[in-house]
């Protein structure tokens, strides 16, 4: 079975991927093997390459492919290193992802409309001794949850700061100022006492151990 189909294929052979559109399977081909003789050991058809690099995209298990492909496992890993192999796989992360994306969009609107419902109608109820159900109020800390949890998710949306960030940055300015403080003051701070040091003018005698004065400068007569 070629790539890409699923004719009677069983749902657990189905990994979930897709690749340009096409379902990845893991299925093995009936028949004779892809290479002949004439062949070269290391020549295989494109097919088989994008088919292993998509089964791998899907598996991530190398065993998995040389089991599905036939493709021995020293080939695949070398493939692997080759331009071709990244390109394939990030087309099919690529495709999965979007995949999902459209599906997380489809659960978000369902999700919103009966979160719209909610508030309007409030929490449905089973009294199970009647079988009945009934509608309640949301309570004040329900609302507040709500509205605290789609709030800060509309500022992530948006771009905006959410209250969690902003405590946080503040927190972090205080810390910086903090240190710069630090800082400044160790700069700034005077170590010693200079007030008992001699002036210039007052100098100890060393005999007596009496403070004299410095002489005076004389100036001579020019003449």
């Amino acid at each position: 079975m070629s790539f890409g189909e699923m004719k009677n294929t069983g749902l657990s052979k189905y990994t979930g991927h897709s690749y340009e559109g096409k379902p990845i399977t893991l299925t093995k081909k009936p028949g004779p093997p892809v290479k002949q003789e004439r062949h070269n050991k290391k020549w295989f058809p494109d097919e088989t390459k994008i088919e292993a690099a998509t089964m791998y995209a899907a598996t991530r298990n190398i065993k998995t492919v040389h089991e599905y492909t036939g493709v021995p496992v020293s080939q695949l890993r070398k493939w692997q290193y080759e331009p071709w192999w990244e390109n394939v796989v990030s087309r099919v992360v690529k495709d999965n992802n979007d995949q999902l994306d459209a599906a997380l969009t489809d659960i978000i609107d369902t999700c919103k409309v009966q979160i719209q419902e909610r508030l309007k109608n409030g929490d449905v109820r089973v009294n199970f001794k009647t079988g009945q159900t009934y509608q309640t109020p949301m309570s004040a800390r329900e609302l507040t949850m709500t509205l605290a949890i789609l709030f800060d998710k509309r500022q992530l949306i948006r771009g905006e700061a959410t209250s969690r960030s902003e405590s946080v940055s503040k927190d972090q300015r205080l810390e910086t100022l903090k240190e710069q403080f630090l800082k400044f003051s160790e700069a700034a701070e005077i170590e010693g006492d200079y007030d008992d040091e001699p002036t210039p003018t007052e100098q100890a005698d060393p005999e007596t151990g009496e403070e004299r004065q410095a002489p005076e400068a004389v100036l001579e007569d020019p003449k």
